[in-house]
C-alpha cells in the first residue's frame, strides 16, 4: 500500500502540474492512502479493500 499511495499521489501531482485533472487516480490514491493509514501499508493490493 504504502508505495503504491506514493506512486499515485506522483501522478496525480503531475498531471495537476500541467493542468490536467484524474479524478480516478486521485479517488485511487485517496483509499489507498485510507488503507496505509489503517495500517495495512505493507500489504499488498487487495488490503485497499479494507479501506472503504
Amino acid at each position: 500500500m504504502d508505495n503504491a499511495a506514493k506512486d499515485a499521489g506522483l501522478i496525480v501531482a503531475a498531471a495537476q502540474g500541467s493542468g490536467t485533472r484524474l479524478d480516478v487516480a486521485a479517488a485511487v490514491r485517496d483509499r489507498l492512502l485510507r488503507a496505509s493509514e489503517r495500517g495495512h501499508g505493507d500489504e499488498d493490493m487487495a488490503a485497499a479493500y479494507k479501506a472503504s
